[in-house]
């Protein structure tokens, strides 16, 4: 977590794409009509960004996911589900308790000649209290009716943790300079 939180901090400004919550789910800052984030490598063909994503999701969350499938058409999707990952241990609501928070989500990944576009669905955000009793937070659930932020450290949490998360996965798949683009 130590290391995610220091490359999280040295590399935000590298991204120009974020992802934000809104009441609807997790979609792209920059435009919210579009719920994925498209990296751009220059020259770098789709089976080698598939062979280098590959290697990162085996090697890394090797006993953290349920599974990896691949499309019938290898090199060109790579989806997998990480459940209950760790996302961060905060108090909530200025209380004294300490809750942590995990996630339940499917990653979908999927590659073009010069391109890795990321999806995330099928989202589950949760918090265990100090009783380990399991509280399902759903995106609406962050705001009141009238459209006000009433959970804003924990929209705060889960938006760092899949920008980290993104970020680390282009990181490791990165091979010449990456550019953004909404282009797929």
């Amino acid at each position: 977590m130590k290391t995610l939180l220091l490359f999280l901090l040295t590399c935000t400004a590298t991204f120009a794409q974020d992802f934000v919550i809104i009441p609807a789910g997790l979609v792209s800052k920059q435009d919210e009509t579009k719920n994925y984030f498209i990296a751009y490598f220059d020259g770098v063909p789709a089976d080698t960004l598939y062979s280098h994503a590959n290697k990162y999701i085996q090697e890394t969350y090797n006993s953290g996911i349920a599974s990896v499938m691949d499309s019938a058409e290898k090199g060109s999707l790579l989806s997998f589900v990480s459940n209950d990952t760790f996302i961060s241990k905060s108090k909530r609501n200025k209380s004294k308790e300490e809750f942590t928070y995990y996630a339940t989500f499917t990653t979908t990944t999927e590659f073009k000649d010069n391109r890795v576009k990321v999806t995330y669905s099928k989202i589950e955000i949760y918090y265990t209290d100090v009783n380990n009793e399991k509280h399902v937070m759903p995106f609406p659930s962050f705001w009141d009716d009238k459209g006000k932020l009433i959970e804003p450290q924990a929209k705060k949490i889960v938006e760092t943790h899949f920008n980290a998360f993104t970020r680390l996965l282009i990181k490791a798949i990165r091979k010449g300079n990456y550019k953004p683009s909404t282009d797929w």
